[in-house]
């Protein structure tokens, strides 16, 4: 006969079983960024790299390359970068995304500081 098992060992089985079942339906709950569901949904919904995602990621690409082609003093390529860029952000624009509203405003003043340096270029003032 198979010696009787220890009460401590069985409750040791049952708590690591549980364990691994849980850690399993934490995993399950992941999406395929390995995001929990509230972090997706701080990030402004259930998205997960749908198109509103991907649409938001080229437009702060476009503004990306503008900072770039500003600093190489590019700026009328830079200025329309900006524009594209900031469009498409705002057509993203939800009313109760307050990221999105303060990464909108800051690139909107960065753009309108651009503006004022091309406006100044083209008056001949430095």
């Amino acid at each position: 006969a198979a010696p009787p098992q220890d009460a401590g060992a069985a409750d040791k089985d049952r708590h690591r079983r549980r364990r691994k079942g849980s850690r399993e339906r934490r995993h399950s709950q992941r999406d395929r960024h390995g995001e929990e569901p509230e972090e997706r949904q701080s990030r402004g919904g259930e998205q997960e790299g749908g198109p509103v995602e991907d649409e938001a990621a080229e437009a702060i690409s476009q503004i990306q390359e503008a900072r770039a082609l500003a600093e190489d003093e590019q700026l009328e390529e830079a200025y329309e970068k900006y524009v594209n860029g900031l469009e498409r952000l705002l057509k993203l624009e939800r009313r109760d995304d307050v990221e999105l509203k303060k990464e909108v405003t800051k690139y909107v003043e960065e753009a309108e500081r651009l503006k004022d340096r091309l406006d100044e270029a083209d008056s001949g003032v430095a």
